[in-house]
């Protein structure tokens, strides 16, 4: 079982899924999601080949190629409006931030580790 976050990503039969370790060189192999159950309240049941204890952290993936590395944080939420003719969204990426980010509010933060590793000039505050 899955708990996607309240992110609004579902995962879907086309995705593969990995685990991320302290660092996103040291990840599990890509593995096919063959069935996807929706629990309803923001879980999934998947089925797949790949194995993960309570609490991993999991990537899905679009493909069983090499999982990219972040480069930065997501600063800002991206808001794209239902009703819009033409629909736009923005958003800023950090690469050093001085103050740091609260990790807790970040999509990143199940990852946090891997992070701080891959984006070490931004300084991680929890609390």
């Amino acid at each position: 079982t899955v708990d996607m976050g309240g992110s609004g990503i579902a995962p879907t039969t086309s995705c593969f899924v990995r685990t991320v370790a302290a660092t996103f060189g040291e990840f599990g192999a890509a593995t096919a999601i063959t069935a996807v159950a929706d629990n309803g309240d923001g879980t999934y049941v998947l089925t797949t080949a790949a194995t993960a204890a309570v609490g991993d952290a999991i990537v899905l993936a679009p493909s069983d190629a090499e999982l990219l590395t972040p480069n930065g944080y997501l600063y800002n939420d991206i808001f794209i409006p239902a009703d819009a003719e033409t629909p736009q969204a923005s958003g800023a990426v950090i690469m050093s931030h001085a103050e740091g980010v609260l990790i807790e509010r970040t999509p990143a933060a199940g990852v946090a580790e891997a992070m701080k590793a891959a984006v070490p000039n931004v300084i991680q505050v929890k609390g």
